[in-house]
């Protein structure tokens, strides 16, 4: 179950997967698994010695609108509550569906706002 109004997914934006995947793999000693998109995009699913999902490390073409780099998930109560203050707080967002918003804090940096208790 995921907590409300907190990290419960992080995703590595990356144009090369696998060789970011190998690199945690490696060191840190995670297990992956390769998730072809539509368009053979590869991403991967990354596990810990207890099989339990950690993170995602995700191709640059799921995510366009993402630099390289982290994009934290953070499930909230109300999405469109916490989208309409996005903006007034110096935030902007990037793009928006119902159960989704991908947003820039007023630092630059993005994350992933979700509802799906809905």
């Amino acid at each position: 179950m995921k907590k409300i109004n907190s990290v419960y997914w992080v995703e590595m934006v990356t144009p090369n997967t696998k060789q970011v995947a190998t690199f945690y793999s490696e060191v840190v000693g995670l297990h992956l698994d390769e998730v072809p998109d539509d368009d053979n995009n590869i991403s991967y699913e990354v596990r810990d010695a207890n099989g339990e999902d950690v993170m995602g490390i995700c191709s640059h073409a799921t995510f366009p609108d993402v630099p390289s780099g982290w994009l934290p998930h953070i499930e909230v109560v109300d999405l469109e509550d916490s989208a309409s203050k996005i903006e007034s707080n110096g935030g902007k967002i990037i793009s928006k569906s119902s159960q989704y918003c991908l947003l820039e804090d007023p630092s630059g940096n993005r994350m992933m706002l979700s509802q799906t208790n809905k």
